[in-house]
């Protein structure tokens, strides 16, 4: 196999390599793990001088008193290094990989493994293995789907998928990723050309407004963004940096869940990205809406959806306007071996004349896209 585990090393958690402690070493990725990780490098003695993120709204601020700085940036400083070490707490590895093969003197360290104990995914993926019923249903029904796909390309991506899940072999998912922005494949960015004008956004799991960022890398205007994030720390995050950015006009906070109608729901709160909507009962309860009750008659050509699980009821809640806007799709399907199959058949059988895409942009069991396009863009 031919893929980026073999030109990232390795860092095992009990064997850190000794170069680290002896090289500069930045971090790349100032998110949720970048905390973590940096509290366990430091702890080993390991020095870490900067941070590397590419969100333009955290430029210049720091974590830890460790300067957060840009890609470009770094790259500029690393030329006068004889050696340096990339250390990845981002999961979009291929795209890192991308930005500095250039700098032959920099290596590149992932710690993937890690990354699953730490947020929970080895314990996650080992229920789904544990259950093999489950894998089963998903071939078949992947299986039924293998036509309806727009390209070879997707078909490929599940492929290996259930080859990971069968022997938890990360080079699998190494061989399907790919360094594309998510959100924003070529194929989403020819539509979106073609379709002209200005977006109307639904931003289903905002967070605290990243799509932002890769709207500006790829120079793709917004008349409305609608963002919809049910969990309260990361609403306020996502309020302030709308206020900072001068988009209190066009971008819209909405602190609800989606779901198939408008109701209370138990809810995790305070996760992060994986803050989410619970069958269990918790002290948390949200306030979720539908996207047909929200939206009416109003406009909305592109819809992106990453809530933890809620985006089959999603839809089912936002299909009449789906039938009638015709939005571009991007929609997780990664939260369960279910949604792999049901959102993609849910959609097929309710829309015509869309095609459709699938595309894994992380180097772990995650960030699995759904791409769905209208022909006529």
């Amino acid at each position: 196999m031919n893929n980026s585990l073999n030109i990232l090393k390795h860092i095992e958690k009990d064997h850190i390599p000794a170069q680290l402690y002896e090289i500069p070493v930045v971090i790349y990725g100032g998110g949720y793990m970048a905390r973590i990780v940096m509290n366990l490098l430091i702890a080993e003695g390991i020095r870490i001088r900067y941070i590397i993120d590419d969100n333009e709204a955290v430029q210049g601020t720091s974590i830890e008193n460790i300067k957060i700085i840009s890609c470009p940036e770094f790259c500029s400083m690393a030329r006068e290094y004889e050696q340096a070490a990339v250390i990845l707490t981002t999961i979009y590895g291929k795209a890192v990989l991308k930005k500095l093969n250039h700098l032959p003197q920099i290596q590149v360290y992932e710690l993937y493994d890690w990354y699953n104990e730490l947020i929970g995914k080895d314990n996650e993926i080992a229920n789904m293995v544990q259950e093999p019923n489950r894998i089963q249903e998903m071939k078949k029904q992947l299986e039924i789907l293998k036509d309806k796909w727009a390209d070879e390309e997707s078909g490929n991506v599940f492929e290996g998928l259930l080859h990971y899940l069968e022997t938890r072999d990360l080079n699998y998912i190494a061989e399907i990723g790919t360094d594309y922005e998510q959100y924003f494949i070529p194929e989403v960015k020819t539509a979106v050309r073609k379709g002209g004008g200005l977006l109307n956004i639904l931003d289903g799991g905002a967070y605290r407004g990243e799509l932002l960022q890769a709207l500006k890398n790829n120079d793709i205007g917004f008349d409305k963004w609608y963002c919809f994030e049910a969990d309260a720390e990361n609403y306020e995050i996502l309020l302030k940096r709308a206020k900072e950015e001068g988009l209190s006009e066009q971008q819209i906070c909405i602190n609800k869940g989606l779901w198939s109608d408008s109701q209370k729901l138990f809810f995790e709160e305070g996760e992060g990205t994986a803050s989410r909507i619970v069958s269990y009962e918790t002290e948390y309860v949200i306030d979720t809406i539908s996207i047909d009750d929200y939206f009416g008659e109003g406009k909305c050509n592109y819809i992106k959806m990453d809530i933890e699980g809620a985006e089959l009821p999603a839809l089912k809640g936002g299909i009449n306007l789906i039938k009638r806007e015709r939005p571009i799709l991007a929609i997780s399907i990664y939260h369960s071996l279910e949604d792999f199959w049901k959102i993609p058949q849910y959609l097929m059988m309710n829309l015509d004349n869309y095609r459709y895409y699938v595309r894994h942009h992380a180097l772990i069991f995650c960030e699995t896209v759904l791409y769905a396009i209208p022909n006529e863009k």
